[in-house]
């Protein structure tokens, strides 16, 4: 329990960083929070002599990959005049894939290495690599080319814009979406109605951890809040006058209630090991919801229609303040400022995003939401053809077996219409940040003496 803590600590505190960070972040804050100042140009320089004859691109097998391998095989097929020198880095564990992500990224830094990457949201912090203006702007190819971004989920592309500099671009992505029973409403009194926003969310789950009575924890995995402030949108780090403000009242509210999570009952959970282990939870009264956050459409259809055919599934977005919904980047790609492939760069980048190449990872069930929204249509379409309601031949006690409900039209329909709400975008960073606030969930200090602690920390980091 206490190393899950401690890895739920060090992800919370470190996704926590990232929060205000995102290119488009328009979250609110209160009355006592530091203004935001007038955001410092992002200075890239010009382009290098343009050589565009080896195109160097290097990407981990440690996280989904078949859009990127598919695209490198795409590329060689239309530019087989082009030398193209692909690194694929293998990683047995987290540690060396971070170990030799962190050296890429030095080599970046330094004006070295690849032309292109994929983003790493483990060793890398984007926000500070776009304003150090390390990447390069890609705007001017897209618009040179009359790129058509009609059919790419806007918002999120936009989450790699800095200072309408299209310095990183995404994917894939995710939102924060939770799976439950109405039965499992009804018995714990969780109303869905009063979620319209991240606050409400958090008032209502705090009649579940705050009720003595109750024998649920709130999520399947133990571990499944610590992106929920990323998600929740606060506002608290500010890059340009390099200031923390951890001490708002939504701040507080939403501190308070991760240590209800950290320490409740049940949050010793472990990490679903199957496709339906936490469906399977939600039905054995167990958990309240399964899925916090949504990876593939292929593992929502498999938990809303197990629980469906059981009882009558209910999704529930989680919602930003805003009471939008705040979309993860998982994937995305950046260039080097330098690199002398600008050109084949961008070749290699509407290959990336094509229909063509996104079609590749049909049936791969890691792959969470394209930026290209048809692509989303036809992976549900794919799967209820070559999947069909087996539910990956589950052999718990829950009525979950053969012939049960498809994830129908109408609840596919559902899921876009959250997609359609998405507001906001950010990058899932996890770089380098200490688990201060550790010291509050233990017990050892207060809420405001951690808080104290954790600003003067994180404000040593903007400066570094």
């Amino acid at each position: 329990m206490k190393r899950k803590l401690a890895l739920f600590l060090a992800a919370l505190v470190a996704s926590m960083s990232l929060t205000a960070c995102s290119p488009q972040s328009q979250s609110s804050s209160t009355a006592e929070a530091t203004p935001t100042p007038t955001p410092a140009p992002i200075v890239v320089p010009e382009p290098v002599e343009q050589t565009n004859k080896t195109l160097k691109i290097y990407y981990s097998d440690y996280a989904s990959t078949p859009i990127m391998d598919a695209a490198v095989q795409l590329y060689q097929k239309q530019y087989p005049n082009v030398e193209l020198e692909v690194e694929k880095s293998y990683s047995a564990d987290l540690e060396s894939y971070t170990t030799k992500y962190q050296q890429m990224a030095n080599q970046i830094m330094a004006g070295e290495g690849p032309d292109l990457f994929v983003v790493d949201q483990v060793s890398m912090d984007v926000e500070k690599m776009a304003r150090q203006g390390v990447l390069a702007d890609m705007e001017p190819f897209f618009e040179a080319d009359d790129f058509d971004w009609d059919s790419y989920q806007k918002v999120v592309m936009d989450g790699g814009v800095w200072d309408g500099k299209r310095l990183v671009i995404p994917y894939t992505y995710c939102i924060p979406l939770a799976i439950t029973t109405q039965t499992a409403l009804e018995e714990t009194g969780f109303s869905v109605e009063n979620c319209s926003d991240f606050m409400g969310f958090v008032d209502e789950s705090n009649k579940i951890l705050d009720n003595p009575e109750n024998t649920r924890s709130l999520f399947c995995e133990a571990i499944s809040a610590r992106s929920f402030y990323m998600d929740a949108g606060i506002e608290f780090l500010n890059y340009d006058n390099k200031t923390v403000h951890l001490g708002s009242d939504e701040m507080k509210k939403g501190l308070e209630w991760y240590g209800k999570i950290v320490n409740a009952e049940g949050a010793d959970q472990a990490v679903p090991s199957s496709l339906l282990m936490g469906a399977e939870m939600v039905w054995n009264k167990q958990a309240l919801f399964d899925l916090p956050v949504a990876k593939s459409i292929n593992q929502i259809n498999a938990s809303y229609a197990a629980l469906d055919t059981a009882d009558e599934a209910v999704m529930v977005p989680i919602r930003n303040v805003n009471g939008g919904i705040t979309a993860r980047i998982d994937e995305a790609v950046a260039v080097r400022n330098n690199s002398e492939n600008l050109q084949n760069a961008y070749n290699f980048i509407k290959i990336l995003l094509s229909p063509e190449c996104m079609s590749s990872a049909f049936g791969n069930a890691t792959v969470t939401f394209s930026v290209l929204d048809q692509f989303n249509y036809d992976y549900w379409q794919d799967t209820l053809e070559y999947q069909p309601n087996n539910f990956y031949n589950y052999e718990g006690d829950a009525p979950f077996g053969e012939g049960g409900k498809p994830f129908s039209e109408e609840a596919f329909n559902e899921l876009m219409g959250y997609i359609d709400e998405i507001d906001d975008a950010y990058f899932s960073n996890r770089s380098g940040m200490i688990n201060s606030m550790e010291p509050y969930f233990s017990g050892e200090l207060s809420l405001d003496e951690a808080i104290s602690q954790t600003e003067r920390e994180l404000e040593l980091y903007l400066t570094e």
